[in-house]
């Protein structure tokens, strides 16, 4: 989704995500020194740890490639079968408060979530840590905690003050980034982190702009996540997301971006129903709109999180879209372990979920009242 300065703003309106996510990371026990699993997704292997699978390469000699190639040992899941174990979470602007919007829509629906989404930014003043009191709240209700980290200021656009695709890899934020892991270890359990994502698309500084977008992209990635193993932050979970298709419409080359089989643990996608909101667009389905990337994606042997869609109303029947994707469209994709219901107004695209269907029914009727998804949030630890 091409997030712009309305993303940070200070605003009444809750910005609501219904994520799923599924219990291949969350079905090992408790131990006495509470180290956190960290899941790394094979696919497909029940009762059993597999062994992963090779990623495509990219061919640029960076560090991801030249760790693979040294042989060392690629990080393994509890294996799970592929099973109705969905779990269901939700992102709110007031996750720090308690009694507030997070217990309010989970009286409404009559269900629990089990993780909560919230966003923050390399080079946005008062959003660019992770305060610790600000996720108590998430963390004293056993809710699992999922960043979307974004290296950018979002209030600059486009034309960016600081390069971050550049400086990151030379070692220009390394200062910043090893004290956001150090915040990120202390929290102590397992923090789901979707970084620098969409970057196959136009719209973000770290994305698809020319030939040497792909090497730059990786090598920032590898560059981040050494520096997160060095300061021994275990309990992290990486998901890389690109978005369905590039600002072609393609899916070509996306895997292009892919950092390496050592350093993805989710695989995830955006994909979005925009109908009639903009000239050239035009009503589709979820199934058509996620098939090419989900394929593309389900080749990496990684679980899959569909990490923001929704749906507008002009052009279509809005609730009809939802109980199609919800009730068969993702039943039917058996690689994706993770949804996410995007639901914001991006000007002639109102996706928010209140907006053209009964939000609270459509909700109620193909997730809390489906056995496809699980209704108790639960913990991973070991």
């Amino acid at each position: 989704m091409k997030f712009t300065q309305n993303l940070v703003k200070k605003h009444s309106r809750i910005l609501i995500i219904i994520l799923s996510l599924v219990s291949i990371y969350i079905l090992v026990a408790l131990n006495k020194n509470k180290t956190y699993m960290k899941l790394s997704g094979e696919v497909g292997q029940p009762e059993s740890l597999g062994e992963a699978v090779d990623s495509p390469q990219n061919n640029q000699g960076n560090e991801a490639i030249s760790k693979d190639q040294k042989g060392e040992d690629n990080k393994s899941v509890e294996g799970v079968t592929n099973t109705q174990n969905i779990k269901i979470g939700i992102s709110t602007e007031d996750y720090g408060t308690i009694n507030g919007q997070i217990d309010y829509l989970e009286t409404q629906l009559g269900t629990s979530f089990s993780t909560v989404s919230i966003y923050k930014q390399f080079g946005l003043s008062g959003n660019n840590f992770l305060d610790a009191g600000s996720v108590a709240n998430i963390s004293s209700k056993g809710k699992s905690l999922l960043i979307a980290w974004e290296p950018w200021n979002p209030v600059e656009g486009l034309n960016q003050s600081t390069d971050y695709l550049a400086q990151i890899p030379k070692g220009a934020l390394d200062v910043y980034i090893s004290e956001f892991a150090n915040q990120v270890k202390s929290y102590q359990k397992p923090v789901i982190i979707r970084f620098g994502h969409e970057m196959n698309g136009n719209w973000y500084p770290w994305g698809n702009f020319n030939d040497e977008s792909t090497y730059n992209y990786v090598s920032m990635w590898v560059h981040v996540h050494n520096i997160f193993e060095e300061e021994k932050a275990d309990n992290v979970i990486w998901v890389w997301s690109p978005n369905n298709t590039d600002q072609f419409g393609e899916t070509d080359g996306v895997l292009d971006y892919y950092p390496g089989v050592n350093y993805v643990d989710w695989v995830a996608f955006s994909g979005f129903n925009w109908g009639n909101a903009y000239k050239g667009n035009s009503w589709m389905d979820f199934k058509t709109l996620s098939w090419p990337i989900y394929s593309t994606l389900s080749t990496l042997n990684k679980p899959i999180m569909v990490a923001e869609t929704s749906s507008v109303s002009t052009g279509g029947d809005k609730a009809g879209w939802f109980y199609e994707t919800l009730q068969k469209d993702i039943p039917g994709m058996p690689q994706i372990k993770a949804v996410v219901l995007f639901n914001e107004d991006y000007g002639k695209a109102d996706f928010r979920l209140d907006s053209g269907m009964d939000a609270d029914q459509v909700l109620y009727d193909a997730i809390v009242d489906n056995g496809y998804y699980l209704r108790e949030p639960v913990v991973a630890y070991r």
